[in-house]
């Protein structure tokens, strides 16, 4: 059966579905002009796919508050709530000044630290070896004089011709030379292990200078800017929250009784109060694979395109989404409803006249509800002036 309105032309006779009596087709239709002109369609029995109704509130597919690292006095500020951002922008400053101070220092001290072991600047300090050293040089010289004079005065002792004294003296020199080799290797070490230190401060140094801007880590928009200019702020004080609003996300809940009829990658629709008569594609991202205790719902997760930044995170939204499930049952177009305070009612058309009945509504399909009380199969009811009808107006059925 078709869903476009029925007109009815006075003095004759129109059909609904199926093949009506002309006599009695005539008689419902008053003359023209003497009622309130309405389009109307047929109560129709239809198959569709059975809607789940969720509401929920969007909610921005990532969101960050950006807080300063460091201690110092806001140097800039380059945006403000609203504005667009993109990866890396560079979004204010902290005064810079200090910590480039901070950054020549610590090169200073690892340049002398590394020309006291003889390394070239950015060399390794393992990549030289221990005798290659200047330090370790000289001590192995005097070392090896040592020995040489140690061996002959010994040899002279031996011969009778050195004196005792001479070959402690010397004895005492040799062990010196050890003793003094060994810490210039120790030194090195330490040297080694400075350098290293040295070189760990210059990078936290970098790090603090590099720290004071900054920076979006992702495509969003600014949603609040917490600080100004001048502003002097500690560490971890917020600045700035970047919000991603393209994609979006909606979380649902959805009871567990329909829980089996959620699947990823469902097509979902959504109605926005800010846009009437619009819906919005998403699709199911994301399903929580327990189900809540505590309310026996489980939570979905949809992703919602938002690529000319219509929605905004905070709106609430009503979503349909598609299950499997497919339903028989009588359907009315969803603009012959009139909803007066909380009581759904359409208007039956019926030899020229409308009746007024309240209707029980179960789900929504598209630009369709289904009726679980109130009409009947076939019966005509009218689509537009609803408000200009009550029980007993006469009106003119015309085609739309």
């Amino acid at each position: 059966m078709n869903w476009t309105c029925i007109g009815l032309l006075a003095a004759a006779s129109f059909a609904v579905g199926c093949s009506q009596d002309k006599s009695k087709t005539a008689a419902a239709a008053p003359a023209p002009g003497k009622g309130i002109p309405v389009e109307a369609a047929a109560v129709e029995l239809r198959s569709a796919q059975r809607l789940l109704e969720v509401t929920g509130t969007l909610q921005p597919y990532d969101r960050v508050t950006l807080s300063s690292e460091l201690d110092g006095r806001i140097s800039r500020v380059l945006v403000d709530l609203g504005d667009a951002v993109t990866p890396g922008q560079l979004l204010g400053e902290i005064d810079p000044e200090e910590f480039r101070i901070q950054v020549v220092q610590a090169q200073a001290r690892l340049q002398q630290a590394q020309a006291q072991l003889g390394l070239r600047e950015g060399q390794d300090p393992r990549s030289i070896r221990n005798e290659d050293t200047p330090e370790v040089r000289r001590a192995n010289a005097i070392l090896e004089e040592a020995q040489t004079n140690f061996r002959r005065v010994t040899e002279l002792f031996e011969e009778k011709i050195g004196t005792q004294q001479s070959v402690d003296q010397a004895r005492s020199q040799l062990k010196s030379a050890q003793a003094n080799l060994a810490l210039t290797l120790e030194n090195i070490e330490t040297q080694r292990a400075m350098i290293d230190q040295v070189r760990a401060a210059l990078e936290l140094a970098q790090k603090k200078l590099k720290d004071t801007a900054i920076k979006a880590p992702f495509a969003g928009s600014v949603s609040e800017r917490l600080v100004s200019v001048g502003q002097y702020v500690k560490a971890q004080t917020s600045m700035f929250t970047i919000v991603q609003t393209n994609p979006l996300r909606l979380r649902v809940e959805v009871s567990e009784r329909l829980a089996p009829s959620i699947r990823a990658e469902q097509a979902v629709q959504l109605r926005v109060d800010g846009f009437p008569g619009r819906s919005f594609p998403a699709r199911i991202w994301r399903i929580n694979p327990s189900v809540t205790e505590q309310t026996r719902t489980l939570q979905v997760e949809a992703l919602v395109p938002n690529d000319g930044a219509t929605l905004r995170p905070g709106m609430f939204v009503r979503a349909s989404v598609t299950s499997g499930e497919t339903v028989r049952a009588l359907m009315i177009p969803a603009k012959a409803v009139l909803n007066f305070y909380g009581v759904n009612k359409v208007f039956a058309v019926a030899d020229g006249k409308v009746q007024d009945r309240t209707v029980k509504l179960g789900d929504r399909y598209d630009d369709f509800f289904e009726v679980l009380d109130g009409v009947r199969e076939r019966e005509i009811i009218a689509l537009t002036n609803l408000e200009k009808l009550s029980g007993g107006t006469a009106v003119e059925v015309r085609r739309p």
